[in-house]
């Protein structure tokens, strides 16, 4: 389900199966991913990104120097991305990078973001 608040951003319920690393889809058509809320129970230590122009083909999100754009968790929490680092990304999944022992439901966050 996705809702937007007062502010202009937008919510997207999502989740990780059990036994799954990567999140279902979400679609990110008009508006950048700006972060995410997790639950304390995800069984991963980070996450990384894998974004998709035609929701088929999906990459891992590199930043200009190769490396993989990931976030390190620390509990629950609201995780922020730079937003520049996602523009142009479509479609995006979360993955986690030990595969979840339990269903998962997070939250993307996302808004309408011009550099």
């Amino acid at each position: 389900m996705a809702y937007t608040n007062n502010a202009g951003n937008m919510y997207q319920d999502i989740k990780i199966t059990n036994g799954a690393s990567d999140s279902e889809v979400i679609d990110l058509r008009g508006v950048t991913f700006t972060g995410f809320i997790t639950p304390a129970a995800l069984t991963g230590s980070s996450v990384s990104f894998l974004g998709s122009l035609d929701n088929t083909n999906f990459y891992l999100v590199r930043k200009p120097d190769g490396a993989e754009q990931s976030v390190t968790l620390n509990g629950a929490g609201i995780y922020k991305v730079s937003p520049a680092d996602f523009l142009g990304v479509t479609f995006l999944k979360i993955r986690s990078n030990a595969a979840e022992a339990a269903e998962r439901q997070l939250v993307a966050i996302s808004g309408d973001y011009t550099e």
